[in-house]
């Protein structure tokens, strides 16, 4: 597993957080055969700039990548996040949105 988490931390992190919100469960290398790289690699883009806002306290840091599991976790009980579609384009972005690929991968285990 630990290639996959070197690659693509957020995303295991946010498919961790799924699992363990489920079940107990927890991520696997066999999770994430059925996908492409390419698949794997936009999912990571997306939670990597979205957990880049994860919420720093004086008290607390959350950390972007412990803040992807809590997303999983959220996930998990039926929460979606969306983004704007091709928002870095210059010549094609618009405002028509996409679930998160992260979603969209975790929906094909439910």
């Amino acid at each position: 597993m630990s290639d996959y988490q070197q690659k693509y931390p957020h995303l295991c992190a946010f498919f961790g957080g799924a699992f363990s919100a489920n079940s107990g469960g927890h991520t696997d290398v066999r999770n994430f055969k059925g996908f492409t790289e390419a698949q794997l690699g936009n999912a990571e883009y997306e939670l990597a700039e979205f957990c880049s806002t994860a919420p720093v306290d004086s008290d607390i840091v959350v950390g972007p990548v412990r803040f992807a599991r809590w997303l999983g976790m959220m996930a998990d009980d039926g929460y979606t996040i969306w983004g704007q579609t091709k928002r870095d384009d210059p010549d094609a972005g618009d405002d028509e949105q996409h679930k998160l690929q992260a979603f969209t991968l975790l929906d094909s285990f439910y």
